[in-house]
């Protein structure tokens, strides 16, 4: 069996259509392979449900039950990308730029997803292995040797640009221990990035985490844990602009806001839930035998 047979064998059938070629830099690798196949692949299941949703004939219909939902204006011409990038890089990021794992855009609003499976928490910020002491304080680079508060703001990164028109946090103050220096790094680049594509394009934004949400995971602990809680009230304005859905909640939304396609996201839904069923079964084998 090649490598797209099984990859395609660990997806749901109707988002094959989305898949791309193998040497696209769309794909996550892990020491260059490509994990897609696995069953406990975040990528793979994204693309079971946003592959889904991309070529679906209702939709607007989904995305406009799901707009209402987080206070989004509806629209007629929704559209959804997996695994964007910001083409016109507003953040001026360098070496390696935000990838979101779908993006979901009309004329009205724009909705980041980032999505998470096996996942404990969100990706931490790089910088603080060799290049900063996990606080925003003005230091210096040991590698360049560029003083700055934040090493990504001394590369020319703007995400201290844009935190304080979201977060009660200052550029000009400094904070001990950095406010993302941990996890919460991810859920800030990505607000951040969203919000700035959306104010370009004159669009309502939101930033969506979505999740497998069962007992054992993770992820699901950790949305429910004081660091997620800590983030939220960091936000200056918490409601329009960030929230959390489970993939169970997004399956039963979607459902409940079809008709003709009710089979196939009732289907999409039996492959989904077994997924996350069998990833809680090895959980709960790997627990057993530290046990």
């Amino acid at each position: 069996m090649d490598e797209l047979e099984r990859i395609r064998e660990n997806i749901f059938r109707y988002a094959w259509v989305a898949l791309w070629d193998l040497d696209s830099d769309k794909w996550h690798r892990i020491g260059g392979e490509i994990d897609a196949y696995k069953r406990h692949s975040s990528q793979a299941l994204a693309i079971d449900y946003f592959g889904t949703l991309m070529f679906s004939e209702e939709k607007a219909s989904i995305l406009n039950s799901l707009a209402a939902r987080l206070g989004l204006p509806s629209s007629k011409d929704w559209e959804v990308e997996l695994e964007w990038g910001d083409g016109d890089n507003l953040l001026h990021e360098t070496r390696k730029k935000t990838q979101v794992d779908a993006v979901a855009c009309s004329s009205e609003a724009i909705i980041f997803f980032e999505c998470k499976f096996k996942e404990s928490a969100g990706g931490s910020c790089s910088q603080t292995k060799y290049q900063c002491d996990g606080n925003y304080r003005m230091q210096i680079n040991p590698e360049n040797g560029v003083q700055s508060r934040c090493a990504l703001s001394g590369k020319g990164i703007r995400y201290w640009d844009v935190i304080p028109d979201l977060f009660k946090l200052e550029s000009i103050a400094e904070y001990e221990p950095c406010p993302f220096s941990g996890s919460n790094y991810q859920w800030m680049r990505n607000l951040v990035v969203c919000t700035q594509v959306a104010k370009k394009k004159g669009l309502a934004p939101h930033f969506l985490i979505v999740y497998a949400n069962a007992p054992g995971l993770p992820i699901a602990d950790k949305i429910r844990s004081d660091n997620l809680c800590e983030f939220r009230a960091f936000l200056k304005d918490d409601g329009p602009l960030f929230s959390c859905m489970s993939y169970q909640e997004l399956l039963n939304l979607s459902i409940e806001s079809v008709t003709v396609e009710r089979p196939k996201f009732l289907e999409l839904n039996r492959w989904i839930r077994d997924k996350i069923s069998n990833q809680i079964r090895f959980v709960q084998g790997v627990a057993k035998n530290f046990l």
